[in-house]
């Protein structure tokens, strides 16, 4: 009885595994590439930023579409926009400065150019990016200054800059970071997205400390929101199990094409040996049937019936049957 729900359970799982891979339903997640995502725990991350915010903060919101900025009191917020993975539409780039323009704050970080629609129409434009890694003297507010580590980072030059700006953070290649004063608000421009990136937390702690503790400096009193529309992720959904099942019946159909396309005496060794031994490992796991236990008896009182079945002695045997029978044949 027990074996019979056994087997039952197995059917029903495999039903189920055959009807579920023709859903659609997402198993699995995972963002492409190495984004500067709160949500990217790899070295590319700002993950460990992210929870140090919220620890720092108690209130670190996360949006997906940019016109919920409306919903933001820019006295209260600061925006955090750092390389998008799909370039920023007008109408985007528009629902940004509109909230900048009544008093927000924007932290836009971007080395790879897909915010060029919004630092265009401030007047600024990538130019060349730096060899290596260099740190930079960075001037807050407050008075204080801090040395920055950049990373991957773009230099942005003033073209017919059509609003008033000053540089903040400065080095041997000149202005990194600047301050534009856009209508009643500002937004902080950088071509780097990965100054408080995971990898700078693990491999240099205290330039981490230093690169968080300046961008707080910019935040300053106010909370965070952070723009997370624009990645690109990878799905793995549940039929994708169809695949697997498709390759799997493909590849025992493959070796029994093969096996067909022999001769006939090796296709009849194949088939008697895989015979004998399934009928063996089955004699094995679940005892000789009941057919055959009169014929193997035994007289001995309290031995167990399947340890009387020696598989060794049937498979050497076999082997042997094996053998004489091919050589009879050649002989003919």
């Amino acid at each position: 009885m027990a074996k019979a729900s056994s087997a039952l359970f197995i059917l029903i799982i495999l039903v189920a595994l055959i009807m579920l891979s023709q859903s659609a339903t997402v198993v699995w997640r995972t963002l492409e590439k190495d984004p500067p995502s709160v949500f990217n725990y790899g070295p590319g991350g700002v993950s460990y930023f992210y929870a140090d915010a919220i620890i720092r903060a108690g209130d670190v919101n996360v949006i997906y579409d940019l016109s919920e900025l409306r919903s933001y009191n820019p006295q209260k917020y600061v925006l955090i926009l750092l390389s998008p993975d799909i370039p920023l539409s007008d109408k985007e780039v528009d629902s940004v400065l509109s909230w900048v323009e009544i008093g927000g704050t924007a932290i836009v970080g971007d080395e790879v150019n897909t915010t060029f629609l919004l630092t265009s129409k401030l007047g600024f434009q990538q130019t060349y990016r730096l060899p290596a890694l260099l740190t930079s003297q960075c001037y807050l507010a407050n008075g204080s200054i801090i040395e920055v580590l950049l990373n991957v980072f773009v230099i942005y030059a003033p073209v017919n800059a059509s609003v008033p700006f000053q540089p903040i953070c400065v080095n041997e290649y000149g202005p990194m970071v600047y301050n534009i004063v856009y209508g009643r608000g500002r937004i902080y421009l950088m071509g780097d997205s990965s100054v408080v990136i995971n990898e700078i937390f693990v491999k240099a702690p205290a330039s981490f400390n230093n690169n968080t503790a300046f961008v707080y400096g910019l935040v300053g009193d106010k909370s965070i929101v952070v723009y997370e529309g624009s990645r690109i992720y990878g799905y793995a959904e549940l039929r994708a199990l169809s695949t697997g099942f498709t390759l799997l019946f493909s590849f025992i159909g493959m070796v029994f094409s093969n096996i067909m396309n022999l001769g006939l005496v090796p296709r009849t060794i194949f088939l008697l040996v895989l015979t004998l031994l399934s009928t063996a490992l089955v004699m094995a796991k679940f005892g000789t049937p009941r057919s055959l236990r009169k014929i193997f008896k035994s007289e001995q009182k309290g031995v167990d019936e399947k340890k009387m079945f020696d598989l060794s002695k049937l498979l050497k045997d076999i082997s042997l049957g094996v053998k004489t029978w091919v050589e009879s044949m050649k002989t003919k």
